[in-house]
Formats: structure tokens, C-alpha cells, sequence
């Protein structure tokens, strides 16, 4: 990791032992936060048939495409 700053160090270290990035990669989704999505449902049941979600603010398509997991 030559040439990174200390804080970027810290973040690959973190991204590489992530669990949700290793599900991501695993599964061909475009990012971790489908599947703290998915946990965030399992969890509260926010989510229902027939309800519409708005992606506002996130990366194009990121938690959209979670819908495909469900």
C-alpha cells in the first residue's frame, strides 16, 4: 500500500474484511449497503409487498438493485 496516506491504509483494511463487501462481491451486487438494506429489513420489517422505495441520494442503482435479492 505504498504511496497511500495512513487514513486511506485504514479504510482498505476495513473494506477488505468486511463481511457485506465479501457478500457484495460474492453475489455481483454493486455495493455493501444492499445488504445492510436487506439486515435493516430483517430486522425492523420496513419493507412490504406492494410498497415503493425511493433510491434519493445514493450511488446510481446501488440499493435499487437489492430489490433483486429479495
Amino acid at each position: 500500500m505504498k504511496g497511500k496516506s495512513a487514513a486511506d491504509q485504514r479504510w482498505l483494511v476495513r473494506q477488505i474484511s468486511d463481511p457485506f463487501v465479501k457478500a457484495a462481491h460474492a453475489q455481483n451486487c454493486r455495493c455493501r449497503s444492499a445488504f445492510k438494506l436487506i439486515e435493516i429489513d430483517d430486522k425492523y420489517g420496513l419493507l412490504k409487498p406492494g410498497l415503493s422505495v425511493i433510491d434519493c441520494g445514493a450511488a446510481p442503482g446501488a440499493w435499487t438493485k437489492t430489490f433483486c435479492l429479495f
